[in-house]
């Protein structure tokens, strides 16, 4: 037997698509955004070093875009291969970003100091 069964259609005859949730809930998921917000400037405060604060920072954003997701978005109720992709989809950044940061130290020592005046007689001009 099939899974698939007929969508609930409301008075005006179309399709039920919300899914109802309390105001309490979305008060505690209001909560929870506002905590990580603060949490994210609180964490800015502290230096962890470059590739620590840049993690620190995207595993919160991370989480704030999961709540949002599945919340807002309504991805907790729908079909789990929308879940499958969000997760894949967060993987496939973690793995860009990973690579970026590995790479980032690659080069630089060939980057000019930002904090010591630019100096005219280090690059001979053509001509």
């Amino acid at each position: 037997m099939s899974d698939h069964h007929e969508p609930e259609i409301g008075a005006d005859g179309f399709e039920k698509l919300a899914h109802p949730v309390s105001v309490k809930f979305m008060v505690g998921i209001l909560g929870a955004l506002l905590f990580l917000t603060f949490l994210t400037v609180g964490v800015s405060y502290f230096d962890i070093g470059r590739s620590g604060n840049l993690f620190v920072a995207l595993f919160i954003a991370t989480a704030k875009a999961s709540i949002v997701a599945l919340f807002f978005m309504h991805l907790r109720w729908d079909k789990p291969f929308n879940a499958v992709i969000l997760i894949a989809s967060f993987a496939f950044l973690l793995l860009f970003i990973a690579f970026v940061v590995l790479d980032s130290g690659e080069y630089q020592h060939e980057l000019i100091p930002m904090d010591k005046p630019y100096q005219t007689d280090q690059f001979e001009l053509p001509g």
